[in-house]
């Protein structure tokens, strides 16, 4: 980069004849100009779990209009957490969330869904939940 602004500063000068001095601090002003400009790109916010007892109705959402295998996948996933199977739900995400036929939309639905499950098996383990506890340790063990 220092080369491309010591060629620039050197063309400018032949070509419009001004005095090195105030070409050299506007090449310098520039080239800090793009660098800000590249630096300051704004990240991406983290996306927030969904709370646990909206993932059913977020999964169903973000799915009305899916494809029928990926539907019934994520019927499996509503099942699961209504029938209390926080294990099988989790399982059932992590399944889910491996496809890619998934749009933009059911993507972060599954995602911050998952990130509400993780929570929810960390607390099932905390109170004794041995499947709970096993599934973290898979998840752990594979990730």
């Amino acid at each position: 980069m220092w080369y491309l602004i010591v060629d620039l500063e050197t063309r400018f000068a032949q070509n419009f004849h001004m005095k090195a001095p105030v070409l050299h601090r506007l090449i310098w002003l520039m080239a800090i100009a793009i660098c800000s400009m590249v630096a300051c790109k704004k990240k991406p916010a983290a996306l927030a779990p969904v709370p646990v007892e909206q993932v059913p109705a977020t999964i169903e959402q973000a799915f009305k209009q899916a494809t029928p295998e990926t539907g019934a996948a994520a019927t499996d996933v509503t099942v699961a957490l209504r029938e209390g199977d926080e294990v099988k739900a989790f399982e059932d995400l992590q399944t889910l969330s491996k496809r890619r036929d998934l749009t933009a939309e059911q993507r972060e639905a599954v995602t911050r869904s998952w990130l509400s499950m993780i929570e929810q098996l960390r607390a099932a383990a905390a109170r004794g939940n041995k499947k709970a506890e096993e599934a973290l340790e898979h998840y752990m063990a594979t990730k």
